[in-house]
């Protein structure tokens, strides 16, 4: 690489976004939200066993919330699957907690990312009761008010705040 704003994945790929170049790759390297990384944080904590939970993060946009699920699901060994509430329906989520299942079946976990959980309606919500004992899920969230509803009481909500200048870069 001769330089920031070029790469040798330029030439191969096309030209990759500063931006993502610039994405943490590892857990490890994420700056900020100590409030949930730290070691003895909740999130410090299900890392150190291996161990993750169905989690909402709310916060607002820009702050880590995508590449930490990503991470996350590396990090525990899980097949990262995304959708998005806003593009998603009933059917989109069968098909999921089918390819789940069957993962499952043969001992591979599943993290199900769903962008804009919030968009979700009850009945749709309610799609993911029978699932989320075995199948990991992170919603994403920047409502500050969720109509969620059973699933209330079966994840857990991590508030994810500006990301605060910790260090200087060099």
């Amino acid at each position: 690489m001769s330089d920031l704003f070029s790469s040798d994945a330029d030439a191969a790929q096309g030209p990759v976004p500063l931006a993502e170049r610039l994405r943490p790759k590892t857990v490890d390297e994420v700056i900020g939200q100590a409030q949930l990384l730290a070691p003895d944080a909740p999130l410090g904590a299900m890392l150190a066993s291996g161990q993750l939970t169905s989690l909402i993060f709310w916060g607002p946009p820009g702050v880590g919330k995508t590449t930490l699920a990503r991470l996350l699901a590396d990090h525990t060994d899980l097949f990262f699957e995304q959708i998005s509430a806003i593009f998603s329906g009933v059917a989109d989520l069968k098909k999921c907690f089918e390819a789940a299942r069957l993962r499952h079946k043969n001992g591979r976990g599943t993290l199900l990312f769903v962008d804009e959980i919030h968009r979700f309606n009850r009945a749709q919500q309610d799609g993911f009761l029978p699932y989320i004992e075995w199948m990991r899920s992170i919603g994403l969230t920047v409502r500050s008010k969720m109509g969620f509803y059973p699933i209330l009481k079966m994840v857990q909500f991590y508030w994810w705040g500006p990301v605060q200048r910790t260090r200087r870069l060099s």
